[in-house]
C-alpha cells in the first residue's frame, strides 16, 4: 500500500469517527510525521476492552507494536507500528493511583518503560514495552491544574522530561 493511500484511509476513518453519532461532540486529533522510520502502520478503533485485548493480540501476530492508544466517546483507538525502535510492548490496566503505581514498578522491575498512559473504561490502561531510549522513568501525580507547574518545574530541575501528560478521574498524571 502507498503511503499516501494508507494516510488517506486513516484520515478517513478518523473523520468518520468525528462524524459518527457516539463521537459527535468530540474532536479526535492526530498528528503526523515523516521521518519516523517506520516500515508499516495500522489502527483499529473499537468500543469494548476485551475487543480491545484480542485485537492487541492479532496485531502482535502479524509483527506489529502498540504504539498509541487513545479513549474518547466510548471508543478505543489503537495504532500499531512496524519499524518502532522498542519490543514487546503490551497494554495494562490499573483501577486508581495506587495500582498504576505499583504497576509502574512491577513493570520497571522486569526492565519495561511505559510509553502512553490513557484513562478509560473505569481504568487508567498503560502501554509498556522494552525500550533502551529511556534510562530512567519516574511517574508524577498533582490533582488541581494548578499543581501542574510545581510538578513540571520540580522533574525539570531532576534532569526528567516531560514525554505524557494525561488527565482522569480529577488527577493529573
Amino acid at each position: 500500500m502507498f503511503p499516501s493511500r494508507k494516510y488517506y484511509l486513516l484520515l478517513l476513518s478518523v473523520l468518520f469517527l468525528i462524524t459518527s453519532a457516539q463521537a459527535t461532540n468530540h474532536k479526535w486529533i492526530a498528528i503526523f510525521a515523516k521521518g519516523t522510520g517506520y516500515t508499516d502502520q495500522a489502527y483499529d478503533s473499537i468500543g469494548s476492552w476485551q475487543e480491545v485485548e484480542r485485537v492487541v493480540k492479532k496485531r502482535k501476530s502479524q509483527g506489529y507494536e502498540i504504539s498509541s492508544l487513545e479513549n474518547g466517546a466510548g471508543i478505543w483507538f489503537v495504532v500499531f507500528t512496524k519499524g518502532v525502535s522498542y519490543t514487546q510492548s503490551h497494554l495494562s490496566r490499573a483501577k486508581n493511583w495506587e495500582e498504576l503505581t505499583t504497576l509502574f514498578k512491577e513493570e520497571q522491575q522486569k526492565g519495561y518503560r511505559m510509553l502512553d498512559l490513557e484513562r478509560g473504561s473505569g481504568r487508567w490502561v498503560a502501554l509498556f514495552a522494552k525500550d533502551d531510549h529511556y534510562t530512567d522513568q519516574t511517574l508524577s501525580m498533582v490533582r488541581s491544574w494548578e499543581d501542574i507547574d510545581f510538578m513540571v518545574r520540580s522533574k525539570w530541575k531532576e534532569g526528567y522530561d516531560v514525554i505524557e501528560i494525561e488527565h482522569g478521574r480529577s488527577t493529573w498524571i
